[in-house]
């Protein structure tokens, strides 16, 4: 199954990965621009503005965008570390979990969040965005990651 996986869609770090998370970004623009990138190479990981200082980002995480950059119910995609992360504001606590389904590497980015569960939009699997839970097969699951709320930037354990 994962060969056919890897022959139909890709590797999920591969030249094919890279070229659909480029056309999801100029497809589907933020509120400022293309999805939000944490680099390491940015002193402040990827917020761009300067208002945090690199000192301020807690040890083992990435600040990658700005809290009030989030909508209530909406996810957004973010990058940290190279990999995709989907972020999501739910009753006003910011959750971040893996942007890649592990059923069939659908961006769960682009799915559907009804309260804290994120359905993926290639076939429908259901995650619960607080436990990594899977909904429809208990052995699979989304790995969650760490958040914290620095003066409005949300910074992801990298």
């Amino acid at each position: 199954m994962r060969v056919l996986r890897w022959l139909l869609i890709g590797r999920t770090d591969g030249l094919r990965a890279r070229a659909r998370r480029r056309l999801r970004q100029v497809a589907h623009p933020g509120p400022r621009g293309p999805v939000a990138h944490a680099t390491p190479a940015h002193p402040a990981g990827g917020v761009t503005n300067g208002a945090l200082d690199a000192g301020r980002v807690p040890a083992g995480f990435e600040a990658v965008l700005r809290q009030r950059e989030l909508q209530e119910g909406a996810l957004r995609e973010v990058f940290v570390g190279g990999r995709s992360v989907a972020l999501a504001l739910v009753d006003g606590q910011v959750y971040a979990m893996d942007g890649t389904c592990p059923h069939a590497g659908g961006p769960l980015a682009e799915g559907l969040l009804d309260g804290t569960t994120l359905s993926c939009p290639m076939h429908g699997w259901s995650f619960d965005v607080v436990t990594g839970e899977c909904h429809v097969n208990p052995e699979d699951r989304i790995r969650i990651l760490a958040v914290r709320v620095v003066d409005d930037v949300v910074c992801v354990e990298a």
